[in-house]
């Protein structure tokens, strides 16, 4: 090497040191402010949806008993009406075809 790729090797090492004494420092600390309030907004937004996501839970709950107590009814309508048609007397043999009454 020449003296010239010595001195320039020296120069790039002092803006390197300078660098990382006096600019990169400054860099990482804006990062990591970068980083906690990002941090903050996005726990923030976590809570609020988790929030939301808590109400849509309770809601479906809601709508589920409901459902259930929609089914339930269904279930003894169908009973009911079975019960009426188990009791209602049989079409006579001699009656009309396609269940049309004379009136």
């Amino acid at each position: 090497m020449t003296a010239a790729d010595y001195a320039a090797l020296e120069a790039r090492v002092a803006e390197l040191e300078h660098q990382m004494r006096h600019i990169l420092p400054v860099k990482v600390d804006a990062v990591s402010f970068g980083v906690s309030v990002m941090h903050g907004e996005m726990t923030e937004q976590f809570g609020q949806i988790g929030e939301r996501l808590s109400r849509v839970e309770l809601r479906l709950d809601e709508q589920g008993e409901r459902l259930d107590g929609i089914d339930q009814r269904l279930d003894s309508h169908g009973e009911m009406l079975a019960e009426i048609l188990r009791r209602l007397p049989g079409r006579p043999s001699n009656g009309p075809a396609g269940g049309q009454n004379d009136h």
